[in-house]
């Protein structure tokens, strides 16, 4: 993993941006600070007081030139980090409370990783310096952060080992009139039929193939394993056994294509707060058996479920239109026209398409670079088309709700941003050019290998499609609502 890769990608999370450098105690977004960077002393101290104003100076400020400051969102800056880190397969949550120990801890964890990417080198020319592997620095400072996170973990159960994993309460509002009528609870699990009409949706990643042989042989049987993994293996003389097959050297792994969080944060149970008494149970609910009884309040308290937990669908609401609108931003700042155009593959070009859509590319770049050029360029363009045609898919599949809470939290920027997309030059000639496409003969593939790295003649159309759908559902929304 090299270190330019590594602190481009860490700026871009933490500062949506690369060109910042401290000024007065603010974020100043000017400056070659980055693109300059001899990863010395001097520049480390300079990203160092960066860090310090972002999570831990009391009211941080950003400031583009020519503008006045702005207040820094911090808030965004540590979930956007929190994503990151969980690219890497660290597991972590800055909570946000009064104090300050989630910045704390924030401004630890990145400083872990800034040192590791100011590592000591014994190298003095700044092409190689940037390009230096640095892999083994890098894990250090995830499994230092991982071990942050544990203790942490230990301290907040010690903490709070009273109310440790209570259920959230839902109160039956018929009788929030008079509150000192509540007298029994029910606890009651959250089950997929009460989500029928307000769908979990949930963040995607792309499924990445690693050879660690660089080989990437047509033949493998890693895709098939993959697939069929959840399948154990049957003999009719041994029965069912455990499936040990497989290229240890090949794996899969996962990375994101957004810093932004769903927050699905619905409880798997709750406890639902009524008043019982015999009369109620008698004449109100009509029953006389404990089975009837818990089934009636069981079907009530869900009927209430959504209704006790406004705070939290809104949150999620929200949070699916951010997430939605980052999604469709980023896959339409590739350069679409060079990647369907079939124009000349260069391993960089490929590289800076990857760095606008992967989360964790720094690390992909680290396992795929060991194979020829061409394998490099063949695994970039697929990660390309696969991150396309995910995102395409979770348009369509998912658009329709999605407008719909764009409209009912008026959301209105991200509303007008795909509504003026459709108009853009850009778009028109993304149409000129999937016209042109659909006159090409399309050759499907032949095997799994091959459905890997399969790119469709129609791919650009569903995207483009995709979002025109998305942004008339916004009009359909608006007349029902």
């Amino acid at each position: 993993m090299k270190r330019k890769d590594i602190l481009n990608e860490l700026l871009f999370t933490i500062f949506e941006r690369t060109t910042i450098k401290p000024s007065d105690g603010k974020i100043y977004c000017s400056g070659n600070l980055f693109s300059s960077c001899q990863f010395n002393n001097d520049e480390y101290e300079k990203y160092v007081k960066l860090l310090k104003i972002a999570f831990v100076d009391n009211s941080p400020q950003i400031q583009m030139p020519s503008y006045d400051p702005e207040s820094f969102d911090r808030i965004n800056s540590l979930t956007r980090f929190e994503s990151y880190l969980r690219s890497y397969d660290v597991d972590i949550t800055f909570a946000i409370t009064e104090n300050n120990v989630s910045y704390t801890k924030a401004y630890d964890a990145a400083l872990a990783l800034l040192k590791a990417i100011f590592s000591p080198t014994t190298a003095f020319d700044k092409f190689i310096i940037e390009n230096e592997d640095i892999s083994k620095e890098f894990k250090s400072a995830l499994n230092k952060i991982r071990n942050m996170q544990i203790g942490s973990n230990i301290s907040g159960f010690l903490d709070s080992i009273d109310t440790l994993s209570q259920p959230c309460c839902v109160y039956d509002a018929d009788y929030t009139y008079d509150k000192a009528l509540y007298n029994r609870s029910l606890l009651i699990n959250t089950t997929e039929e009460m989500f029928l009409d307000i769908p979990i949706i949930r963040e995607i990643s792309l499924n990445i193939w690693i050879d660690g042989s660089g080989k990437y042989d047509s033949n493998s049987e890693s895709l098939y394993n993959s697939i069929a993994s959840a399948f154990m293996c049957y003999n009719e003389g041994q029965g069912v056994t455990i499936n040990n097959s497989g290229n240890n050297s090949e794996y899969f792994i996962k990375k994101p294509l957004s810093l932004v969080s769903i927050k699905n944060n619905f409880p798997d149970m709750f406890y639902f707060v009524t008043h019982l008494d015999q009369e109620t149970v008698f004449n109100k609910y009509q029953c006389t058996s404990e089975a009837d009884l818990l089934r009636i309040i069981t079907n009530k308290g869900r009927e209430q479920y959504f209704e006790g937990l406004q705070d939290t669908l809104s949150q999620y609401e929200i949070s699916l239109v951010d997430y939605t609108d980052d999604l469709i931003k980023r896959v339409l700042s590739l350069d679409l026209l060079w990647l369907y155009d079939n124009k000349q593959r260069q391993v960089e070009k490929c590289k800076e398409e990857v760095r606008k859509i992967l989360i964790g590319y720094a690390h992909v770049f680290s396992l795929i670079d060991v194979c020829s050029e061409e394998i490099v360029i063949k695994q970039l363009i697929a990660i390309l088309h696969h991150a396309v045609t995910e995102t395409t898919k979770f348009i369509e599949g998912n658009g329709r709700f999605i407008a719909k809470c764009a409209v009912k939290h008026n959301c209105e920027g991200h509303i007008q941003y795909v509504k003026n997309k459709h108009y853009g030059k850009k778009y028109k000639q993304y149409t000129a050019l999937y016209e042109k496409l659909k006159q090409l003969p399309d050759n499907e593939p032949q095997s799994l290998y091959e459905s890997y790295f399969y790119t469709s003649s129609n791919e650009l159309d569903r995207l483009l499609n995709a979002i025109r759908e998305y942004k008339n559902h916004f009009k359909k929304a608006k007349k029902s609502s």
